[in-house]
This record gives C-alpha cells, sequence and structure tokens, in this order.
C-alpha cells in the first residue's frame, strides 16, 4: 500500500534528482489511484506534473519542480486553452500533503458566475473537517488553511482549494490511499459544480485564448526560444488580473523594453499606462510585501516643468543636496546591484584579473574602453589604474553600456572620472 515517506518530502528541494524522484513516486501513486477512480467516473483523466516546468508548466529543462502533483481533470476540457482546469488531486510540497478540490485559475468575472447561486453549494462538501484555501495550492503550513464552509465562498477571487491537509506524519499513514480515494469522492460534487461552470464559460465571451505572437505581428526571429513562451504568460497573466490589452500592444511593450529600457507611453489619463507597467513588473519580479519588485511609481504635478523633483537640488542656504524621488530610487536599485556584484566571486575574480593585468598593460597614455560596464565597478579600477595626465584633453576612462541610469550613477558616484557613452 502506498504511503508517502521522510525522503518524498526531503525531495522538494528543487535539485534535478529530486524532481525526477518526485516524478517517479506520483507515478506510482497514480497506478494505485487511477483504476478505482477512473471506472467511477470515465470522464476524468490523470496527469502527473513535469519534471522540469515553470510554475505555469511550461516546459523549462532548467527549472526542476520543488513539489509534486497528481490531479484529474475533465478529458474535453484538458485539450482546451484554459489555464489550470478545475481538478481533484494530491500535492505534495516539502512540509505538507494537499488532497482534495482546486478550482483552477478564473478570472474575477467568471469566478463570480461560477459562484453566483450559493445555495447549490450547501451540502456538496460532507462536515468532516476540509479545510479551505483561497489562493494557490502552496501549502506554506497545514495551519495556514481554515476549516470549509460555504460562506467563505464570499472571500473567494480566482482560485479556490477544499480538501484535506496532511502532516509528514499524516501522509505516513498505511491507510492513506483509500483516505485518497474517500477525500477525492466526497469532493467530488464540487468538482461537477466548477466543472460545469467552466463548460459554460467556455461558449460564453469570457475566453482565456493566448495568441501566438506571430499572429500578433511579431516576428518570431526576434525572440529567443524562452520570450515566445514568455510572452504568452504575460498575455495570461494580465486577463487573470482582469486588465483587458490587445495581444499586439502587449508584445510591442515588450519588445519596446527589450531594444532601449527607456520607454515613454502617451495617452490619455485612465487608459491602462501605469497599470500594465506595474503588471509587468509583478508578473516578471514577483511581489514583496504586496508590491511588486522592480516598479517605483512617482507621481508629479500637472504644471511639472522642473527635475528637481525628480533628481534633487541643493539648498544654497545650507549647502547641503536634497535628492529627488527618482534619484533616491535610482541609488537604492544600485545599492542593491552593488550588493550583488561585491558578494559575486566572478566579480572579486574579474576585478583581480583587470588589477593583474592593468599593472602591465596600462602604462601609456591611450584611452581605456569598458564595454557593457553597467554602472561602473570596473571602470573604477580601470581609472585607478592610469592615472589623469596634464596632456589629456578627454577623460582616460570611456565607459559603454546600454542603460542610461547605470552610466549617470557611474559618471557621478561610481566612477565620476570616466567618460560615459549610451549606445
Amino acid at each position: 500500500m502506498f504511503s508517502f515517506s521522510p525522503n518524498d518530502f526531503l525531495a522538494c528541494n528543487g535539485t534535478r534528482i529530486g524532481a525526477e524522484y518526485l516524478h517517479g513516486r506520483m507515478q506510482t501513486l497514480r497506478d494505485e489511484i487511477e483504476p478505482v477512480l477512473t471506472k467511477q467516473h470515465p470522464e476524468l483523466t490523470a496527469v502527473v506534473s513535469p519534471v522540469y516546468a515553470t510554475s505555469n508548466f511550461r516546459s523549462n529543462p532548467n527549472r526542476p519542480r520543488d513539489h509534486a502533483c497528481l490531479y484529474f481533470v475533465d478529458r474535453k476540457l484538458k485539450k482546451s486553452a484554459f489555464p489550470r482546469l478545475p481538478q481533484l488531486g494530491i500535492y505534495l510540497h516539502h512540509n505538507a500533503v494537499a488532497i482534495g478540490f482546486y478550482s483552477g485559475w478564473w478570472t474575477s468575472e467568471a469566478m463570480e458566475k461560477a459562484l453566483a447561486d450559493r445555495k447549490k453549494f450547501r451540502g456538496l462538501v460532507p462536515r468532516k473537517g476540509y479545510r479551505c484555501l483561497a489562493g494557490d495550492i502552496i501549502v506554506e503550513s497545514p495551519g495556514r488553511s481554515v476549516l470549509w464552509s460555504p460562506s467563505r465562498l464570499e472571500g473567494v477571487d480566482r482560485s479556490l482549494f477544499v480538501g484535506s491537509i496532511l502532516t509528514p506524519e499524516e501522509a505516513a499513514a498505511p491507510r492513506l490511499i483509500d483516505d485518497i480515494n474517500g477525500v477525492l469522492a466526497d469532493l467530488y460534487a464540487l468538482y461537477a459544480v466548477f466543472t460545469g461552470a467552466r463548460y459554460q464559460a467556455s461558449k460564453s465571451s469570457i475566453v482565456y485564448h493566448v495568441p501566438d505572437p506571430a499572429e500578433a505581428g511579431i516576428v518570431r526571429d526576434a525572440l529567443m526560444p524562452v520570450e515566445a513562451e514568455l510572452l504568452c504568460d504575460l498575455y495570461r497573466f494580465t486577463a487573470l488580473k482582469n486588465f483587458h490589452i490587445e495581444a499586439s500592444m502587449l508584445f510591442n511593450l515588450y519588445l519596446c523594453l527589450k531594444t532601449k529600457p527607456f520607454l515613454i507611453l502617451a495617452g490619455i489619463s485612465g487608459t491602462g499606462k501605469s497599470t500594465v507597467v506595474r503588471l509587468l513588473a509583478e508578473a516578471i519580479n514577483g511581489l514583496d510585501k504586496g508590491r511588486a519588485r522592480g516598479y517605483r511609481l512617482i507621481p508629479v504635478r500637472p504644471d511639472w516643468n522642473d527635475v528637481r523633483d525628480l533628481l534633487g537640488f541643493e539648498n544654497l542656504l545650507t549647502g547641503v543636496f536634497r535628492p529627488g524621488a527618482l534619484l533616491r530610487a535610482m541609488c537604492e536599485a544600485e545599492a542593491d546591484y552593488l550588493a550583488y556584484r561585491l558578494s559575486d566571486p566572478t566579480y572579486l575574480t574579474s576585478e583581480a584579473v583587470v588589477r593583474a593585468l592593468g599593472q602591465k598593460r596600462l602604462r601609456f597614455e591611450h584611452r581605456a574602453l569598458d564595454v557593457c560596464g553597467g554602472a561602473g565597478h570596473l571602470t573604477r579600477v580601470l581609472s585607478s589604474l592610469r592615472p589623469p595626465l596634464e596632456t589629456d584633453v578627454e577623460p582616460g576612462t570611456v565607459l559603454l553600456d546600454l542603460s542610461f541610469w547605470k552610466l549617470w550613477l557611474a559618471a557621478r558616484f561610481t566612477s565620476p572620472g570616466c567618460a560615459p557613452v549610451c549606445c
């Protein structure tokens, strides 16, 4: 009889060996559960999570999964364009096992329609102390969940989990297979309601179609292989956030940022310029304490025509420079970048190599060029190896990079003696 062992939880570590081991264990679990469940409900088909995939189940051989899933979905819906269907499944994480029903991903509008008739949910879930999670099935701890009741539907926005959450000790019980079959049988009625709502959603105007970048006018030769998948994930993410934007506009925005990070969006108020930037930052970088990483909104007055609010100004009475909001944000970004560079062994090695070679090769009056030098850390090393000469008309060290803000910081703080060139 199958049961989870301590090794199963230790394998949830994001390594290749761990991911391959988890995949084999879920295949073994599938062999024991699938015959019973599909005999009772022939429309169900089993799916085992892949060994290597992104969080959106996109194939990625460089990202081993740190958890494992075995779930059952409707055969017909499995072939549709919907992301994450309603499912009955077993979800293994590093500190718990979740067994039960998961609603899949919905837009806020579609979820409201699926839950419109609250009366039909009464009695669908037997009162056996099942737990409820409003959100994705990321089990931080069994205590994070709350007891299920129909009133919990009031707080559901885009996804819902109902079922049992077992500790590693409870998941090692010899009767685990019987418990899994019992939970899935109890929650099948809830699964059927959401599956029926998903069928209705597929016939309405709420469509989860993810367009091909080529269909949106994007030349695939301009994209790396993984970027096409990234664009589709970005489009899906904005749709799940209930933000409507044309695929071609979103894809062109991405390409503009890729070509030149300094981008100007023009338009009347309320068209979503700030929102789409925030969603892109949230989709790519994630959230930190509820805020999108790498995103900073700096408001200005309608009659704004002075850079002092952004970059700062010098108090003529005290002689103290007061930095503006933009300069503070740039310095914070540079501080994170500097902390990474100084803690990165490859940077320390490259600095030592530059110093060793520079002491022999830079003893002449020619200028030094730092290509793609970023914020000028190694440029500062080059400048120190070649002191300024009285015959110098131009700075002796040239810093070349694509990012204007890095060059701005380098010329004023990191390596003031260099000549920055933005290409």
